[in-house]
């Protein structure tokens, strides 16, 4: 499934350190295209489709970021449009 989602966050707030980290290459107000991934016990996972990102050095910066967000980093980020 795809979605598209505005960003109303830059950064989220990792459960690993209680830290705000940036997600790459997203920008305040700007609306995006999501992947849904479906796992087990119901979690998704948002993919960012990293084609709509500005040139190939970002492409590879995303795949090797994984570019994709647990539902609750998501909501912290994002809105759905």
């Amino acid at each position: 499934m795809r979605v598209k989602a505005k960003c109303i966050k830059e950064t989220y707030t990792w459960d690993g350190d209680g830290e705000q980290h940036k997600f790459p290459y997203v920008k305040l107000g700007l609306i995006y295209t999501f992947d849904i991934e479906y796992g087990c016990c119901g979690r998704k996972t948002y993919w960012l489709d990293k084609t709509v990102l500005p040139n190939k050095q970002d492409y590879e910066f995303i795949d090797y970021c994984k570019r994709g967000l647990e539902t609750k980093y998501f909501n912290e980020m994002f809105k759905l449009v």
